[in-house]
């Protein structure tokens, strides 16, 4: 109940001071903000969650998107507070004139985050309640001959150099990104029905490696070898969505918890990791892999002055944020939804073309949100994608209206999302898909866009559905 009160308060409270933001890098300011994200983020931890399937789960849509949010949106701020970053770090700040300001919709983004997240109920007695499943079995064995074939389309079709660790300077390629694409919906396809049909069954594993018996090894070997050129390229978001992915089916069947203690391990191992393979991607291409590796577990990027030196890459994409802020609507009026069309348009498959009535659709700046800041930062001409923000994403459509708003619609989501995910009964297919893959995804969505991976769950459901009604006819 406090939640519900206190979060409109802090919005009001905030909305009010807009107008008296400082156009400079004021420390006070800047600490006020941040005592605010500080006081919002205990009281979201320290409630007590009401329903028992997600009380003291600590593997939940909420909590890894509100990881990788504040890492991305604070961990700069927090780090100039300190002193750990200069004011004069224009790779960063951009213009320094509007950071407090960008922080500012991140601060507001954050409360109507958690507001939108408690908006959210439901009974305590339907998680209890008693679901007769009335789904059957079905093989996923073609889905995962289909998804065997993309993989070796996959390699037919990349850039060699893009195998090279070139990631970020050559792409992977047309028709490899689309065949990769295809590769995720089949693999995620059989991992989603492979669970509902453990579930159908009423199996539980007994350990994490009956899990992956049950899934199937080959399953795990198409996973492995596709995730070793990832790691080879030097990109990590593959790796971290596709491991997420894998877990998520072994906590949706066991129903086990995962603990605070082993959350945090984990979070930290992977935080090094990803660290490694982004300081291995930026060494001397002449170098071996293993070479590379060796040199970065003992590169000077670990000793940088940094609340959390191991994730200040992924905290880097607020350089965007800043980029959109300092543009818009100065110099570019608000795409005012443009490009939320264009990624629910793209979900239709061959619909490229369907959006090529609007106003330059040709141009870099309107081939999403993720190239407008590409533009805004290297130009006409990238040497490489900078990405976006969630907030850069939904700013640059609305500006404060477009954050306030979607950010309170994404909380509502997310506690939906991981409900459904969490329920005692089997939940629809489509439900479980879409919190299927905004859990994979929940790190990744603070530096990318909301609605981003929402032509997977729709291209996941069509598989399945023909898998159920055509493949697997009785």
């Amino acid at each position: 109940m406090l939640q519900k009160v206190l979060y409109p308060l802090l919005i009001l409270l905030l909305l009010s001071s807009y107008i008296y933001l400082p156009n400079t890098m004021d420390k006070g300011v800047m600490i006020l903000l941040l005592s605010i994200v500080a006081l919002v983020l205990v009281l979201f931890f320290i409630h007590k969650e009401g329903l028992f399937v997600l009380r003291k789960n600590y593997f939940r849509n909420s909590i890894l998107f509100i990881i990788g949010y504040v890492i991305v949106h604070f961990q700069y701020p927090l780090d100039y507070v300190l002193g750990n970053v200069s004011a004069d770090n224009f790779f960063i700040w951009i213009n320094r004139t509007i950071v407090v300001k960008s922080m500012f919709f991140s601060t507001i983004g954050l409360v109507s985050f958690l507001w939108g997240y408690t908006l959210y109920s439901t009974s305590k007695k339907s998680e209890l309640k008693h679901v007769v499943v009335k789904e059957r079995v079905l093989t996923t064995k073609t889905l995962l001959w289909l998804a065997t074939a993309f993989l070796a389309l996959y390699f037919y079709t990349v850039n060699p150099l893009y195998l090279s660790g070139y990631y970020g300077s050559v792409g992977m390629g047309a028709t490899a990104t689309y065949v990769v694409l295809l590769f995720k919906v089949f693999i995620f396809a059989v991992l989603i029905q492979n669970v509902r049909n453990m579930r159908i069954k009423q199996y539980v594993p007994s350990s994490f490696l009956d899990y992956v018996r049950q899934q199937g090894y080959f399953l795990l070997v198409l996973i492995a070898i596709y995730l070793l050129s990832v790691m080879f390229s030097g990109d990590r978001g593959p790796i971290i969505s596709f491991s997420i992915a894998y877990v998520a089916g072994y906590y949706f069947v066991s129903k086990k918890k995962l603990s605070f203690s082993r959350a945090g391990i984990l979070l930290m191992a992977a935080a090094l990791f990803i660290t490694i393979l982004g300081i291995t991607r930026s060494l001397d291409k002449d170098m071996s892999f293993v070479d590379r590796v060796k040199e970065s577990v003992t590169h000077s990027k670990f000793e940088e002055p940094s609340i959390l030196p191991q994730t200040s890459e992924l905290a880097g994409s607020v350089r965007t944020l800043h980029a959109v802020v300092d543009y818009v609507p100065k110099n570019h009026p608000h795409t005012y939804g443009r490009f939320q069309l264009q990624l629910l348009t793209s979900s239709i498959p061959f619909s490229s073309g369907l959006l090529s009535f609007l106003p330059e659709s040709g141009h870099i700046r309107f081939k999403g949100p993720a190239s407008f800041a590409t533009w805004l930062i290297q130009g006409e001409n990238p040497n490489s994608g900078v990405g976006t923000t969630c907030i850069a994403d939904l700013y640059v459509e609305f500006g404060l209206f477009g954050v306030l708003f979607g950010m309170l619609l994404f909380g509502f989501f997310i506690r939906y999302a991981e409900v459904n995910f969490y329920k005692i009964g089997l939940p629809a297919l489509f439900p479980h898909i879409l919190s299927f893959v905004y859990l994979s995804d929940a790190i990744s969505i603070s530096r990318s866009s909301i609605l981003f991976g929402f032509r997977a769950v729709l291209w996941i459901y069509i598989v399945l559905i023909i898998n159920r009604y055509l493949l697997n006819r009785r």
